[in-house]
């Protein structure tokens, strides 16, 4: 079932709940792309960087920003966790890269599965029905299939 709001579509299947932004962006793909990849552009958007081998398959860790901690709800919700904040590093996977196009990886939160999100950005192909990139958080990451 998917619910669609004025900032985006919630989807829902069985337990898992994911999210689905669709943004027109007004620059080339090519510096979206370096946006969602890399560190000078995620700096302006992202709460983390995302720092590892950008090979399908890699281990990402996923630094807080100094800034992005300045937020209470950030702190809050890792301190709730027991971690401390300032030294706190989340780690991930990176699933799908293909440039321009689609940038897909997890986001675990202190090793726990039922804290692990998965991100996917995607801009359709002319034939799709949006103009824009896609964001996706479909819910917890399972692992595919080998």
């Amino acid at each position: 079932m998917t619910t669609t709001g004025p900032l985006g579509d919630v989807l829902r299947d069985g337990e898992r709940t994911g999210l689905r932004y669709v943004r027109l962006l007004r620059h080339s793909p090519e510096k979206v792309w370096r946006a969602l990849t890399e560190s000078d552009g995620l700096r302006h958007w992202f709460p983390t960087d995302i720092v590892g081998e950008r090979t399908v398959g890699g281990r990402l860790s996923l630094p807080f920003w100094p800034e992005g901690l300045e937020l209470a709800s950030t702190a809050e919700a890792i301190e709730g966790m027991g971690v401390d904040p300032g030294g706190y590093v989340s780690e991930g996977e990176l699933r799908v890269r293909d440039p321009p196009r689609a940038f897909e990886f997890t986001w675990g939160m202190d090793g726990r599965a039922d804290l692990t999100d998965l991100l996917r950005f995607e801009r359709p192909r002319p034939q799709h029905r949006h103009r824009g990139w896609l964001a996706r958080l479909p819910g917890r990451a399972r692992r595919p299939p080998r």
